[in-house]
């Protein structure tokens, strides 16, 4: 193996790494982004539990049910 063959390896082995990085970054910055929306909904759905607001925990409550029956498969009954 030449000296330009090994080269051109590392320089394989390091964009792979660099493309799972990215990859990597770009999973965080999700994650991140929608922890940040979802603790936001959360904090708005406890302060109109407070306030006692039953309208909008409700609302809160169907909004959360609607995105879990779209993003998630339910398993059946819980009970």
């Amino acid at each position: 193996m030449s000296d330009l063959e090994t080269i051109q390896e590392l320089q394989e082995a390091l964009q792979r790494a660099d493309d799972r990085y990215n990859r990597a970054m770009l999973q965080l910055r999700t994650l991140t982004v929608s922890t940040v929306q979802l603790c936001a909904d959360l904090a708005v759905l406890c302060e109109a539990n407070l306030a006692g607001d039953v309208v909008l925990v409700m609302s809160k409550v169907e909004q959360f049910t609607q995105a879990y029956k779209r993003n998630r498969k339910p398993v059946g009954s819980v009970h």
